[in-house]
């Protein structure tokens, strides 16, 4: 296998992560992106897929689903989830807080 079909299968293989493919959610402005600084995943992302470094390729995401907000932690991919789990609880009580409730009819 050549380079060049390595990066094209690569390519293809990590756009199934790409969650522009999606329909734009109906309140985009619940969906906070939470990203590690120096997550070497998102930065092979952006890499294969031309976009630069990983900040732009949140910034892309943001773009794309305008009303969305992007935190960031510090620490890589794997070592951010371990250290700063209470800030992605955080991000998902704060855009479930961000949607319209409705009460049970029970």
């Amino acid at each position: 296998m050549t380079l060049k079909e390595v990066r094209e299968r690569m390519r293809n293989v990590l756009s199934l992560t790409d969650v522009t493919r999606f329909p734009i959610p109906k309140n985009p402005n619940a969906v906070i992106f939470v990203s590690a600084t120096v997550s070497i995943y998102c930065w092979k992302i952006s890499l294969l897929l031309m976009m630069g470094t990983s900040r732009n390729t949140l910034l892309e995401l943001q773009k794309a689903w305008p009303g969305s907000e992007v935190r960031w932690v510090t620490g890589g991919h794997v070592s951010s989830f371990l250290l700063h789990d209470s800030e992605f609880r955080r991000a998902i009580v704060d855009g479930l807080d961000r949607l319209p409730w409705k009460e049970s009819p029970l």
